[in-house]
């Protein structure tokens, strides 16, 4: 396993995709192979290529113009593997803003990263799940 700045760079592509309602580059962006993608609502669980590609679009189209500002994103690979990270902030044509958490798995196809798996997220406090985690010395964060 190694860092790759080659995954990190096709997470600002996803986060370009995202932006733009552009078909072709979110055809281009999923692989063949796609498994899932998640999104933050809970009915946001495509786990037909199709679907996810229309899904990126329609809904960069009805959000309005985005702006997505990358966090700090890690990636990594083994081999035509990788994976990545990233806490991100998406801020909406109304001015309100979100931070979001980004993971994925790639595979490095035809001489670029394709997402083969993406997950988006919007964390929410444990509290108000009705658990007390601070006591846990296992909830840790970067």
């Amino acid at each position: 396993m190694r860092q790759s700045a080659g995954v990190r760079a096709m997470v600002e592509k996803l986060y370009d995709v995202m932006r733009s309602a552009d078909l072709q580059s979110a055809e281009e962006l999923l692989s063949t192979d796609m498994t899932v993608a998640i999104g933050t609502d809970e009915d946001e669980w495509d786990t037909d290529r199709a679907v996810a590609v229309a899904g990126f679009v329609t809904q960069t189209q009805e959000a309005g113009p985005l702006r997505i500002q990358a966090g700090a994103p890690r990636g990594y690979s083994d081999g035509s593997f990788g994976w990545f990270e990233d806490r991100a902030l998406v801020t909406f044509s109304d001015g309100e803003s979100a931070p979001v958490r980004v993971t994925g798995v790639v595979r490095y196809e035809n001489g670029r990263w394709r997402l083969v798996q993406v997950h988006t997220s919007i964390g929410l406090p444990n509290a108000e799940f009705g658990l007390d985690l601070t006591t846990n010395p296992g909830s840790q964060r970067d």
